[in-house]
């Protein structure tokens, strides 16, 4: 059971690591098809459900919201 708990811990935190690699790089105008892949998603497609479920967005309002916060 610890070990479970550990893991999901781990993978919470790695998540965390590259979803906020991944808000980085798209505030900085950094995004296209290829960005889901060097943040260490498999699919743009788990990278893309992720990020909203996490973030509450999808990519392009987050990229929106970024761009007037400028």
């Amino acid at each position: 059971k610890e070990q479970t708990q550990n893991i999901l811990l781990f993978n919470s935190i790695e998540i965390g690591r590259r979803l906020t690699e991944a808000k980085n790089m798209m505030e900085y105008g950094q995004f296209g098809k290829w960005l889901a892949e060097k943040v260490g998603f498999k699919s743009r497609p788990h990278f893309s459900s992720v990020f909203k479920s996490v973030t509450g967005m999808t990519c392009t309002e987050f990229i929106r919201q970024a761009q007037k916060e400028r």
